[in-house]
């Protein structure tokens, strides 16, 4: 009984002990890409790791080729990052040089006040000198970040002086799964739509985005399954994703890789299949291997995967408000006036929103204090759309009044 059900089992210690010394390890898009958005010293230590396992290390074709199609992307978001810290860096030099509306105002509470405290005025060079100063700290201190980061540039002639592609692809070389042709991928893509109906792992919660991109999890998970069971390998699969479609989550927290995933490895492999997200994988290489990782390598991964689902988990609110707006007004038969009226505030409310969040994320607080603030800011945006709504809700139709109070609609008089 426990080898036929040994998939809906907890691993023991020693199966795990045996996963880390005999597995495949393969890696998804989000971990070669992190490669960009880490820390020169954390890169390192990244490439410390895979390096110790440099023999058991694999990458569905499906993630060599989303890693080619968005680093460069990658590569610009992250340059900018310096280049608007350098601009802020200048902002900052430029407000604390205004003297002068501080000296009006403090004209104003009086000519005794004013007559006193004027020699202060007359002696702020030794300030501006002392400005000047922690401006040139921050910005060598910058500079020299960037320079140690070493970001590339992206046009093809300078591709190869990219230190950071040139070790990938050698620890990577001869080490990256077959492409499906046409035919294959367009079976696949009919595969995968069955499977979405039925709510079957992977990938069903892509399954409103368009085109390819709505497969690509699922392309990804049938290459290694292609490939484990051709080799007969266990997997540990290291991913950045953390949707419901890979994951067994217990009050929003990851238990476990989803239970279907590990039937069907199970079924066809015969073979164990273990996930971690990337920041435990870097926290277990560490202990399981012996490595000299560096504890600030292990929070800024952390920091990452935070700021990772900060962005995910606005993208699906703007969605569904997207969504729900449609859908409202719709039932409402708005005029178009007030149609054009509520999409004017939205579109107004989404620039500020996005710009404060954009704030908060760059703030040094903890993660928590972070996700609640911008929790708060986005129940701002909501809620401005629909006080908005005249009509009462009483004539939206039974089977929509649940789902749209959920979302925080009062019942308006008539």
């Amino acid at each position: 009984m426990k080898n036929l059900f040994s998939w809906r089992l907890p691993l023991s210690e020693a199966d795990f002990a045996e996963l880390w010394e005999k597995a495949t390890f393969v890696f998804d898009t989000n971990f070669l890409l992190d490669f960009y958005r880490v820390s020169s010293s954390t890169s390192e230590d990244y490439f410390r790791i895979l390096e110790h396992i440099k023999d058991r290390i694999w990458l569905p074709y499906q993630v060599a080729d989303e890693f080619f199609e968005h680093r460069e992307e990658i590569i610009d978001k992250e340059k900018k990052s310096f280049e608007y810290a350098l601009s802020e860096l200048e902002q900052w030099k430029v407000k604390q040089k205004k003297f002068d509306s501080l000296k009006g105002s403090i004209s104003q509470a009086g000519r005794i006040v004013a007559s006193e405290i004027k020699i202060l005025f007359d002696e702020q060079k030794s300030y501006f000198d002392a400005v000047d100063q922690v401006e040139k700290n921050f910005r060598e201190k910058i500079e020299r970040i960037k320079n140690n980061h070493y970001l590339p540039q992206t046009d093809e002639d300078n591709i190869l002086e990219d230190k950071i592609l040139e070790k990938i692809l050698s620890l990577f070389d001869s080490k990256v799964g077959k492409f499906y042709d046409e035919i294959n991928l367009s079976s696949l893509y009919k595969e995968a739509d069955r499977r979405y109906q039925q709510l079957k792992p992977p990938g069903f919660m892509d399954r409103d985005k368009t085109g390819a991109q709505k497969y690509g999890d699922f392309i990804l998970w049938r290459q290694i399954l292609d490939f484990a069971k051709e080799n007969s390998l266990p997997i540990i699969f290291v991913t950045g994703d953390k949707k419901e479609d890979w994951w067994n989550k217990k009050n929003g927290n990851i238990i476990s890789p989803h239970i279907e995933l590990r039937r069907e490895f199970k079924e066809n492999v015969k073979q164990q299949f273990w996930m971690y997200t990337i920041e435990h994988f870097i926290e277990y290489a560490k202990d399981k291997f012996q490595l000299d990782i560096n504890h600030d390598s292990i929070e800024e991964t952390n920091q990452i995967a935070d700021d990772k689902q900060v962005s995910e988990n606005k993208r699906e609110f703007f969605e569904q408000m997207d969504i729900y707006e449609a859908e409202i007004m719709l039932i409402y038969d708005y005029p178009d006036e007030q149609m054009e009226r509520i999409a004017e505030l939205r579109k107004q409310e989404r620039s500020r929103i996005n710009k404060e969040i954009k704030i908060f994320e760059q703030m040094k607080m903890c993660s928590l204090e972070r996700m609640v603030k911008i929790a708060e800011l986005r129940e701002q945006e909501q809620d401005l759309t629909f006080r908005e709504m005249s009509q009462p809700i009483s004539r939206i139709i039974p089977s929509r009044q649940k789902q749209i109070k959920k979302l925080g609609i009062e019942e308006k008089q008539e």
